[in-house]
């Protein structure tokens, strides 16, 4: 009989990959009989409305983007003094349910204010360990109307973001180990603090191997041997709004099958466009993953992974002003795994050309099925639930 643990989790509420990447480990512990407290905001805590952890929301601070999905600095600079307040009211939110619940221990993911108020616990005397899963160490900021001399700026921010998550017991970063690494611009550790920094791979919530085989989940999308793409959007609704629009005009003539997924979870849409459909949730995601001959996408590095973990060549579209994903989606076209195209370059005649190269490029399928065996190799989500095994023993 497993002695019951009480486990806080905190997610980044931007997005949808930081509360997915966190719900197969809650859900874990929940079947094993322990306790499990949530916290989070935005559109992302619906994935969790079925489960029966207690849950709770949290003061929201979103950056502001332009029309086309673009982050847009000038708004978000001006609302930043009220951008710190939310932050400070998340702070104290988050110290009243931790001192309310007395967790075993903490898991958050790129929440910074649970990091400080779990701190601010152990300070008076509790035992917590406090574990904080990030993409990356780097702040790299946007440099909006080709601003320069920012560099300093990054590094000071950096610095500061690294002694921030670092006063977590276990910083686990989720990433390749060198010389696979997708954040190839990874600021330093400190060499006094790396003891609590790790490499853990990706975290994939499925694997291929068990899920039924390709051609039987193929028939369910493609009577015939055409190209099936697979298109998950993720990341600020604007952002998602833009690209679907780029797509499907697009590719409505594409001789095969295009799905794009919304990530709209729990909201009906169901709309054809030619032969792309688009659909507001994809239920069986990882079975299309495993369908899929090409899968299209912005560079989030979760993303990414899923994209490794089931050997699927990629075509990434960064986001319009956003240097992190523009650092990951280069990167994948080091490694020889898919390509970039820039989202004003997003049209018929320059999207299928990439897609026919990518289709015939015998070298891609090389490529991607030796990242797929090296994904295998540094497998995180074992490696996350072995560290959380080993917290809650202490």
């Amino acid at each position: 009989m497993v002695k019951q643990k009480s486990i806080y989790f905190s997610a980044c509420g931007i997005g949808l990959g930081h509360v997915g990447r966190l719900k197969p480990f809650a859900r874990w512990l929940f079947q094993e009989g322990h306790k499990i407290y949530f916290t989070g905001y935005g559109e992302a805590m619906d994935q969790l409305k079925d489960d029966k952890f207690i849950k709770h929301t949290v003061p929201v601070i979103e950056f502001y983007e332009n029309p086309d999905g673009s982050f847009n600095s000038s708004k978000t600079s001006i609302v930043g003094l009220y951008l710190t307040f939310r932050f400070l009211q998340q702070v104290k939110v988050e110290y009243q349910y931790i001192t309310k619940y007395k967790p075993d221990l903490v898991v958050a993911d790129t929440r910074y204010s649970t990091v400080f108020a779990a701190k601010k616990y152990k300070l008076a005397g509790a035992e917590l360990p406090i574990l904080f899963i990030t993409n990356q160490l780097t702040a790299i900021l946007p440099t909006p109307h080709g601003l320069q001399g920012t560099k300093w700026f990054e590094n000071m921010f950096s610095y500061l973001n690294v002694r921030i998550i670092g006063m977590a017991d276990h910083v686990l970063i989720q990433d390749l180990p060198p010389p696979y690494t997708i954040s190839t611009n990874t600021y330093p550790i400190p060499e006094w603090l790396q003891y609590r920094f790790q490499f853990i791979g990706f975290i994939s919530r499925a694997a291929p191997e068990d899920l039924p085989e390709r051609n039987v989940i193929r028939e369910r999308y493609i009577s015939d041997d055409r190209p099936l793409i697979y298109a998950p959007l993720a990341g600020p609704i604007g952002a998602r709004k833009k690209l679907m629009e780029l797509l499907k005009d697009a590719l409505k003539n594409f001789d095969g099958k295009v799905i794009i997924s919304m990530g709209l979870f729990g909201k009906k849409l169901d709309k054809h466009y030619g032969n792309v459909h688009v659909t507001g949730w994809v239920k069986d995601r990882f079975e299309l993953l495993k369908a899929a001959d090409l899968t299209i996408a912005r560079p989030g590095l979760a993303t990414i992974g899923d994209f490794l973990r089931f050997g699927v060549p990629s075509i990434l579209v960064p986001t319009l002003n956003h240097p992190e994903q523009l650092h990951n989606a280069k990167s994948i076209e080091r490694l020889g795994v898919g390509k970039i195209i820039e989202q004003p370059d997003v049209d018929e005649k320059h999207l299928k050309q990439i897609i026919k190269n990518i289709l015939e490029d015998t070298s891609v399928k090389k490529n991607t099925k030796k990242m797929q065996n090296i994904m295998i190799k540094h497998d995180g989500m074992k490696e996350v639930k072995n560290i959380i095994k080993d917290k809650l023993k202490q």
